[in-house]
């Protein structure tokens, strides 16, 4: 047997984007990193591949999907929402704990003119960001966010619906980003958003609802605004049940577009552990990925 046919390639499985590549990805073009925060079930995942099935249907927000490193990972989370899952309600697969602090990849560009961009999205188990929001040593573990170009943090429409659920929903949120302020790994260049997503049931809910919501989503601008560089606010529905006025992939559009237009400045980059030694991809990332300044003016949202 000769020398080339003993070379063996080995090809990476695609679930997620090693730190490596994402640098890689990085250098190459034109990159932004979102981080998707947010308790668990929040719809973090829901979110992200939701956003990647939206492409399948053709163009979206004027851009056409042009590849994914990740494109098995995607597969993967968007299989349960599909009719060959064999479940009559849509699902998503949720991010497992030992999959906690990953990066999944997707690529789109716009035509006239041609253009490309890649957006890194985080993949982080929900119940990290639960005690980053406890814990001052735990949220300083999270140092892609002082790369991060947007910060997405979610609060779950179906709960903030529920009597019994809707404080704590926005507590949560409160507390994670007061938490990541006070630790400096957000701050007055970082770009926030609050996303309230299953927007489909707070609309068909009683209009109370939608007012409650919108006062907390000022209450959180009123309480963190000053300090971040940008808050802005949405509210998403990537899976509304047909026959209902909200579309799929509703609010999404715009999302998409402040993630791809928008720059952050980045701050400096989070220093690695101690004698070189990574705890997890987003160490790696943060140590080493270029530092690309480019200027953003704070916005009135």
């Amino acid at each position: 047997m000769t020398e080339e046919k003993q070379r063996m390639i080995q090809f990476r499985e695609g679930n997620y984007l090693p730190a490596d590549e994402a640098g890689k990805v990085v250098r190459a073009s034109p990159t932004s990193v979102v981080v998707v925060a947010g308790v668990v079930d929040s719809g973090k995942t829901t979110l992200v591949a939701g956003l990647y099935g939206l492409f399948h249907k053709g163009p979206f927000a004027g851009y056409i999907f042009a590849g994914s490193r990740t494109l098995p990972g995607f597969e993967r989370r968007c299989h349960l929402a599909r009719i060959a899952s064999g479940l009559t309600t849509p699902d998503t697969e949720r991010t497992k704990f030992s999959d906690s602090q990953h990066l999944l990849h997707l690529r789109v560009a716009e035509l006239s003119p041609l253009r490309h961009h890649n957006i890194l999205f985080s993949d982080v188990y929900g119940e990290a960001f639960r005690r980053a929001a406890d814990s001052a040593e735990e949220c300083r573990k999270f140092t892609i966010l002082k790369r991060a170009d947007h910060v997405a943090v979610l609060i779950d429409g179906e709960k903030a619906v529920s009597q019994h659920d809707r404080q704590a929903a926005f507590a949560s949120v409160d507390a994670l980003l007061g938490q990541c302020l006070d630790t400096g790994m957000l701050g007055s260049t970082s770009s926030v958003q609050a996303v309230v997503t299953k927007w489909d049931v707070v609309a068909a809910s009683a209009p109370s609802n939608a007012t409650f919501v919108d006062s907390k989503l000022r209450w959180l601008a009123e309480r963190h605004g000053s300090r971040l560089g940008r808050l802005a606010k949405f509210k998403v529905a990537i899976r509304p049940p047909g026959g209902g006025d909200i579309e799929a992939g509703h609010g999404m559009a715009e999302l998409l577009r402040l993630w791809i237009n928008v720059r952050a400045r980045p701050r400096g980059m989070a220093k690695s552990s101690s004698n070189g030694v990574f705890h997890t991809e987003f160490d790696r990332l943060a140590a080493s990925w270029p530092v690309a300044v480019t200027s953003e003016a704070k916005a009135n949202d």
